[in-house]
């Protein structure tokens, strides 16, 4: 797959911690480029059939965070307890091949052969997978013990990522700078949003305030559920849906099934988020996908 995405001979390592009592499933993989040059840092999202994943998820109880956002320590900046545990969970191993490649190693396992050092890293991850990119981004540039993976950090880009903090924590995060001390962290953050997926709509209000930040690309839905390639940056952040938002949009799961009413105007859709849609919708014309 990496070779058609551009990335011939490269190299994957993964990372899996469980821990079903603590309802984790954290799961990373990091690609290495052929030469060393860069690296993607990829989180697995929610898997559908994996109760503990799903119970991740509505583990929204707002957790401090461990590190200094620079926010004279307000109390109110909090994040999603369950993303922030399992981003947790695999964190220093991430960081222990991270560090092996910005050494200039190969993270083959078992590997000792010399390459080029990191000059690109690359976060992501759709869904549950997005939230951990972003937790891990600002992890990387809110702990000084890893600036030096921050200063090779590029971007961040996730699909149908659900908020992961208060507005407390969102407006210390769009404070954070780079790295490499090129500008506002926020700036190099990119959440992409197709039509009406209801999960970047997530946690509903109902389990308290929370918010977006960084950049944020929507592209509707076609009539006829075909894919639409029309992304534009989007003015303002998505906002939290309310409960019954959240059950409106499982229903819809059902309704696109109908002919009748699979043209609604619903506006929040599960059916949106699967991440087959954002693939269709990002890839260029003419260029191959995970599709083939």
């Amino acid at each position: 797959m990496m070779t058609r995405l551009g990335l011939p001979k490269s190299r994957c390592y993964m990372l899996q911690v469980v821990v079903d009592a603590m309802f984790i499933v954290s799961t990373a993989y990091i690609v290495q480029s052929q030469d060393g040059r860069v690296v993607m840092l990829c989180y697995r999202g929610t898997q559908p059939v994996n109760v503990v994943n799903w119970l991740t998820d509505l583990d929204a109880d707002p957790a401090q965070v461990e590190y200094d956002l620079g926010d004279d320590h307000d109390e109110r900046s909090r994040v999603h307890a369950g993303f922030y545990r399992n981003t947790r969970a695999t964190r220093f191993a991430v960081i222990d091949v991270l560090q092996r490649a910005l050494e200039g190693w190969s993270i083959a396992e078992g590997s000792e052969e010399r390459i080029h050092p990191i000059e690109a890293l690359y976060i992501t991850g759709h869904s549950l997978g997005g939230a951990m990119a972003i937790l891990m981004t600002v992890m990387l540039h809110a702990q000084r013990r890893y600036r030096d993976i921050a200063s090779v950090y590029r971007a961040t880009y996730t699909f149908g990522q659900p908020m992961i903090g208060t507005p407390e924590f969102a407006r210390a995060c769009e404070k954070l700078r780079l790295g490499s001390g090129d500008g506002l962290l926020q700036e190099r953050i990119f959440r992409y949003v197709y039509g009406a997926d209801v999960v970047p709509q997530l946690p509903p209000r109902e389990s308290g305030r929370f918010q977006h930040f960084g950049v944020e690309y929507r592209c509707p839905r076609r009539r006829g559920g075909l894919p639409n390639q029309a992304w534009s940056r989007a003015h303002r952040h998505t906002s939290q849906t309310t409960g019954i938002g959240l059950l409106l949009g499982g229903v819809t799961m059902l309704t696109r099934q109908i002919a009748l009413f699979r043209n609604l105007p619903w506006q929040q859709e599960i059916a949106d988020h699967g991440p087959h849609n954002y693939i269709t919708a990002l890839t260029p014309k003419g260029i191959r996908s995970e599709f083939g």
